[in-house]
């Protein structure tokens, strides 16, 4: 069981301080017992295993008590982005029936938009209540007396969490206690995590990446975890993300490549003296973005490869990664990695093919018509790579297109879709371009007017329907797409 994970480290250093955001700390017997009072408290309102509970919550200590608390129960916790819009919280709601909603202000606000077109949870808790808003989130569980016996099974269903990663548009992927607890104890032994490391959370832990590699791998290893909020883009938050890696002595960071490449580029006299492990998910990293960091800083980003549908799969844990930067490196322990042929039959070391993975941590809970695509008993993730002779992966590209915005994966058939709901589109595209705002990659949409319409319009139509890293931030009006001879859309020549 997941809570396992937090009991053992509570017993062998009770004191420690298990996670920390701005001013608050909570130790591990803190954590440990502030989640099982809400555990009670969730019981006690006849919250029951296999129940469902939407966690709606920026990273903040009452997304780990609430982690802990739902899924010790044997109840499942649907993480879900605490920015979606009210379509998308309307469709995962509708979709899981949850019985209860734990947020806060905004997201209670953005609940009830959507509560009289979604199946309406019996009891909503809410970080911060005031008067009429709900029932306070810390009232609420310090009532009851802390859960003294967990009920659960490590191959129920723990969490629901929303992927478009390597199987198009958002589905629902499950994963169990076990896949869970297989993928943490599994990465704590890869990278090395101890008591003694201090890990930052710079990425959003309702995120696969987030979850795994900062709140499970920091709890399995009974080190402090650090979150910092998500109030504003990481561009504004940068400065403060060094601040807290020299406050707090951090050892270890989670991030994405654009957040590595902003980083890279504060002016001021920021070190990270004490930071010994930075990994990169959530796409490739650039060797320019590589380069930058490791001139500024001495210190090498590792990537790391991993999908919602399987976890955490490969880290490049070299003692120097430097040579070997381009690759995610080797298969967590307990995880089997080869490359296929379009045929399904496995590829020498260096031969560029499909990737498959055996692992204990895949999915066996998901939506998708006919299964998910093996090769014999690999599961094929939808990318691109090979391998080296010493079984480091190095990713080549993807079976499908995928675009990254600011760490988040972009199916661009989905924006597609929308724009063609509007009734002046004819027809249109959506490509990534590289933007000198950002520093990093941004939506454009090439569109063929059927009718009359501006930019502003189509950006706030999309902005209505679609979560905001998905929303394009250019809209190019064309008289038609350019196509080869065979009628095959030309996507590079729409990239400029």
């Amino acid at each position: 069981m997941l809570i396992d994970l937090l009991r053992r480290s509570t017993e062998r250093n009770p004191s420690k301080p298990a996670i920390i955001s701005g001013s608050e700390s909570l130790s591990y017997a803190e954590l440990l017992d502030l989640s099982g009072r809400l555990a009670a408290g969730l019981e006690s309102w006849e919250i029951k295993p296999g129940d469902r509970v939407v966690m709606l919550l920026a990273n903040s200590p009452e997304f780990a008590v609430s982690f802990f608390a739902v899924t010790g129960i044997g109840a499942r916790a649907i993480l879900l982005d605490p920015h979606s819009r009210a379509h998308e919280l309307a469709h995962a709601l509708n979709e899981c029936h949850p019985r209860a909603i734990i947020t806060d202000e905004r997201g209670l606000a953005r609940w009830r938009d959507v509560a009289d077109k979604a199946a309406s949870p019996d009891l909503a808790l809410v970080v911060g209540a005031e008067r009429g808003s709900g029932i306070e989130f810390r009232s609420f569980a310090q009532e009851s007396r802390p859960l003294a016996e967990w009920a659960s099974d490590s191959d129920c269903t723990a969490t629901y969490q929303y992927s478009s990663g390597s199987t198009g548009r958002a589905k629902r992927i499950g994963r169990t206690h076990a896949q869970w607890v297989f993928e943490a104890t599994s990465l704590t032994s890869a990278v090395g995590h101890s008591e003694t490391d201090v890990v930052l959370c710079i990425v959003p832990l309702f995120h696969a990446y987030g979850c795994s590699s900062c709140l499970l791998a920091s709890i399995t290893a009974g080190a402090t975890l650090v979150v910092q909020e998500h109030v504003q883009p990481f561009a504004l938050r940068k400065t403060d993300t060094l601040r807290l890696i020299d406050e707090w002595g951090v050892t270890v960071v989670a991030g994405v490549p654009y957040m590595f490449d902003l980083l890279s580029h504060v002016t001021d006299d920021a070190s990270l003296r004490t930071v010994r492990y930075c990994g990169s998910s959530g796409g490739p990293l650039p060797e320019a973005t590589f380069q930058a960091f490791d001139a500024r800083f001495g210190v090498p980003v590792r990537q790391e490869y991993g999908s919602t549908e399987a976890g955490k799969i490969a880290v490049n844990a070299d003692p120097d990664p430097r040579r070997t930067w381009a690759s995610v490196g080797k298969p967590l322990p307990g995880i089997d990695l080869v490359t296929f042929d379009d045929q399904g039959r496995r590829l020498a070391s260096g031969e560029f093919g499909r990737v498959g993975i055996r692992s204990p941590g895949l999915t066996t809970d998901h939506p998708f018509k006919g299964g998910l695509p093996f090769a014999g008993d690999f599961y094929l993730t939808g990318d691109l790579g090979s391998l080296d002779d010493d079984g480091r992966l190095t990713i080549s590209g993807r079976t499908k297109v995928f675009i990254e915005v600011l760490g988040e994966k972009v199916d661009p058939t989905e924006v597609e879709e929308v724009l063609a709901l509007h009734h002046a589109v004819q027809e249109s595209v959506v490509v990534g371009i590289s933007s000198t705002r950002t520093g990093g990659t941004v939506l454009k949409a090439i569109v063929v007017p059927g009718g009359e319409c501006d930019e502003r319009e189509l950006i706030h139509f999309c902005k209505e329907r679609l979560s905001s890293f998905k929303v394009p931030s250019v809209i190019e009006f064309r008289e038609s797409l350019p196509r080869s001879q065979i009628g095959k859309l030309l996507r590079k020549d729409l990239l400029s």
